[in-house]
């Protein structure tokens, strides 16, 4: 377990404070039960990070509606948590809480050759911290605006922001934690630009297809363009067919692209996970 999480010490801190001394009063009533996730999710309320429970050891969320029920009253946390022990916690992104870049290394995704892009572009100053994610990835923090949630799958980055969620320590998944590696506590830290993020990443580009304005040739029409793709681009054109497909009401016939993609040289698991991106951003089964 981790013995400082990001819960107890990532806010920037109160100009009335001493950030480094902001302990938890683990002999407060409110603290009955011995649970370092509870007394980390107390801490990121009195911080005003909306929190909620997530299944123990896992990233589902414990109450019906998920990050919709994330709150900062301690006596619901407390009952959350009495009611699952050991359960993970959650913080609900985007202001009044932060934003977080999530850096994906699964796989043949490699987000940090895409954090090095950013870096190089001055994008990425004014962190808050980097939170190491079970899995090998990185969570970096960023002050909290109202920007939504945004994804590049093809370049192992995620954005999360209002309408999202991340686990913080003391969580874990798969018997592995969520490890602080740093922390700058007490700065005011910026807020990260995810729309600029995005056209360094993939510059936006006017993409010639013919308009036969009949929708049900539009995703053969999209996986025939797909399939002439280079290698260099045929992550991003499998998102963008896939989200037009969506926006054309043919998600039963998406995974045709699935195919498309896979006859460019894109492994199978990868374009699915592309595929499944622009389903869960319509709402569609994934």
């Amino acid at each position: 377990m981790i013995n400082k999480p990001p819960a107890e010490r990532s806010r920037p801190a109160r100009t009335d404070r001493a950030a480094p001394t902001d302990k938890i009063d683990t002999h407060d009533s409110s603290t009955t039960v011995d649970d370092s996730a509870l007394r980390a999710a107390l801490a990121c309320a009195r911080r005003g990070w909306p929190v909620f429970p997530c299944k123990p050891g896992a990233k589902q969320p414990a109450t019906r509606h998920g990050f919709k029920d994330a709150t900062t009253d301690p006596s619901v946390i407390t009952r959350w948590w009495r009611r699952i022990p050991g359960a993970n916690l959650a913080v609900a992104t985007g202001a009044p809480a932060f934003d977080v870049l999530d850096v994906d290394v699964k796989g043949h995704v490699d987000g940090m050759a895409t954090v090095d892009r950013l870096k190089a572009a001055g994008l990425l100053t004014g962190a808050l911290g980097t939170v190491r994610t079970p899995s090998g990835g990185l969570h970096i923090y960023y002050r909290g605006t109202r920007q939504g949630n945004g994804s590049l799958p093809g370049h192992g980055i995620d954005f999360r922001g209002l309408g999202g969620y991340v686990l913080v320590p003391p969580s874990t998944v798969d018997h592995a934690a969520y490890e602080v590696l740093d922390w700058r506590e007490g700065a005011r830290g910026r807020a990260l630009d995810w729309q600029a993020c995005k056209r360094l990443v993939t510059p936006t580009r006017k993409l010639l297809l013919p308009c036969t304005g009949n929708r049900s040739e539009e995703v053969p029409r999209l996986a025939r363009w797909l399939a002439r793709q280079q290698e260099s681009n045929r992550n991003n054109a499998l998102y963008w067919a896939a989200n037009r497909a969506v926006d054309a009401g043919r998600q039963a016939e998406v995974y045709l692209l699935v195919d498309a993609a896979v006859q460019t040289g894109l492994p199978r698991r990868e374009a699915q996970s592309t595929v499944n991106s622009a389903l869960r951003r319509a709402g569609g089964p994934s």
